[in-house]
């Protein structure tokens, strides 16, 4: 079914399997392949796959080499760096394209991607405009100023089609269509400036009738935004088909599915999530709240009716919710800087649906607010304030969250958690398996070790400073948890507070009820004791009821 056999005098001397399976894998399918032609082994075997394999399999090379067999591996550097190397090759990957391809990039266009989870023509050109032109947020940029530019972008190239342009009321009024009529004089009032803004940036030009269109430049660097787009598309749904054959084979299913069609019901319900959740910012009563699982999040998503009625309920809640699992909790950056940006666009497309001004809407809905983070987020914090070549992503985001008027505090229980692991799991490790061995040997234990352990060791590996100094340098040598919130403070500007009294019989209520739950559904370490885990579990439903006592006395 995957391979193409080619024999000479009744042997097997070439055989060339495919496979779309992810590249962990890539041994198992190679070793299956060889398993099955144990009695007439070919002398070369070719794995072609999509996957990047790298040196994944050199060490499987290696060991049939020793049974006469030579593995050549075909991974998707190979494809790409051979595809146009010949005229024959040329024509045949435009052949593929054609037929497979194009199809499939039809279906990811934005009035497509969107018409599932979108059931208006005016937000779905809303999702268009913002996706076209990015909304850069490492330059602090007025984010309402940021998305009405990306919109008289999109505006503007929409109605390019070799003609002089269109006036500023054409534009205006084009721009207006895609929101609620109430929201029209503000427009009127936000786009002027923003066009003056493009024109004199260059990204405009406006004629001596005062006829305003893209100037070339803006469209060059446009044509390469949607290219841009177009490949983050198709990279995911390839991450998408990874985890959903992964799905398959962990499920070992035995019944005949069109994989394109789950596919993009995953898709579809990654997007419908977001849709949601973005929602929340309009009415966040009506709307979802949150989702504890993915099958929970998917049998919501069956509720809504939106998905293909083709597919059989039962398979989908067999296959789905494991590979949206895959792809929400994946480690591969690609995949996370999509989810990133769709959130945003998700969240600004509501925002724009309920005020044009997003930057105030943010403030009024955040401002005033209160955060209270957990040990996971000091630790973090103290991991990005240490690590040499950090992006410093979590402090960047506390320092947003502080510019619109958030409060951002934890519990004292969690300082002392927190203290705790930098003084057992953090200093004695380093202490008991680490000082004294070789680099080499270090490095083999770092991958199972608690993290600061590493991002100490590197940012001082060329001083004499070591993790036990580090370590003392944030809680010193007595009165270690005051010292820990005076570090808490000055460098996260994270405010320290006791946890509110527990009161009435119904807040004990409550607790005890919170506490079951949360016992059970924590994950213990094995070689946890105990009482060390019930004191993590009961440090966290302190926090949670405290919080939840602390909400209702706030109108």
């Amino acid at each position: 079914m995957d391979a193409r056999i080619v024999q000479e005098s009744g042997k097997n001397v070439l055989v060339a399997q495919s496979c779309i399976s992810p590249s962990k894998t890539a041994r198992t399918k190679v070793l299956g392949t060889i398993g099955k032609l144990k009695d007439n082994l070919p002398k070369t075997l070719i794995y072609c796959t999509p996957s990047t394999i790298g040196l994944a399999l050199d060490a499987t090379k290696k060991e049939l080499r020793q049974s006469g067999i030579t593995l050549d591996v075909c991974d998707a550097t190979w494809f790409v760096q051979r595809a146009l190397s010949s005229e024959n090759r040329t024509k045949l990957a435009e052949s593929f394209s054609r037929e497979i391809l194009f199809p499939f990039l039809s279906e990811l266009a934005p009035d497509r991607l969107y018409s599932a989870v979108l059931s208006d023509t005016e937000e779905r050109r809303v999702m268009q405009y913002l996706e076209v032109h990015s909304l850069d947020r490492k330059r602090g940029r007025n984010l309402t100023k940021s998305i009405f530019e990306s919109l008289i972008l999109a505006v503007l190239s929409d109605n390019d089609s070799g003609g002089s342009g269109i006036t500023q009321k054409q534009l205006v009024n084009l721009i207006c269509e895609s929101f609620p009529n109430g929201h029209h004089p503000r427009i009127f009032e936000i786009v002027p400036p923003r066009v003056e803004q493009l024109v004199n940036k260059g990204g405009v030009r406006r004629s001596s009738s005062g006829l305003l269109k893209l100037s070339e430049s803006m469209k060059n660097s446009l044509s390469e935004r949607k290219s841009e787009l177009q490949d983050r598309e198709i990279a995911f749904r390839g991450a998408i088909a990874s985890a959903f054959v992964e799905s398959v084979d962990e499920n070992e299913i035995d019944y005949k599915i069109d994989p394109g069609k789950f596919e993009h019901l995953i898709h579809n319900c990654i997007l419908w999530y977001m849709r949601e959740q973005g929602k929340q910012l309009q009415d966040p009563v009506a709307n979802i709240v949150s989702i504890l699982n993915t099958e929970e999040l998917v049998s919501r998503y069956l509720e809504s009716g939106e998905h293909d009625q083709s597919l059989e309920k039962l398979h989908i809640l067999d296959l789905v919710p494991s590979a949206v699992f895959k792809i929400v909790s994946s480690k591969d950056g690609a995949v996370h800087e999509y989810l990133r940006a769709k959130a945003d666009l998700f969240i600004s497309q509501a925002f724009l649906q309920s005020t044009p001004d997003v930057q105030k809407a943010c403030k009024k809905l955040f401002g005033r607010d209160t955060v209270y983070v957990e040990t996971t987020v000091l630790i973090n914090c103290t991991a990005e304030l240490y690590e040499p070549d950090s992006p410093k992503l979590l402090l960047s985001t506390l320092a947003t969250a502080r510019t619109l008027g958030i409060k951002i505090k934890t519990f004292r229980p969690f300082v002392e958690e927190f203290v705790a692991h930098l003084t057992g799991p953090v200093l004695l490790e380093w202490q008991n398996h680490f000082r004294g061995n070789t680099p080499t040997e270090q490095l083999a234990r770092m991958k199972v070790s608690p993290k600061l352990i590493d991002v100490f060791h590197r940012a001082f590996s060329n001083t004499e400073q070591d993790v036990k100094q580090i370590v003392h340098e944030i809680i010193g040598h007595t009165n270690a948890i005051d010292n820990a919130i005076e570090f808490i403070k000055e460098e996260f500007h994270i405010q320290v507070e006791d946890i509110p009294v527990e009161g009435t019989t119904a807040d004990n209520a409550e607790w005890q009820l919170v506490f079951g739950e949360w016992l059970s559904a924590k994950k213990r370490y094995s070689k946890m004791a105990e009482d060390k885990f019930e004191t993590l579990v009961r440090n966290d439903v302190n926090a949670y009821v405290a919080i939840r006592k602390l909400r209702k006395n706030i109108k």
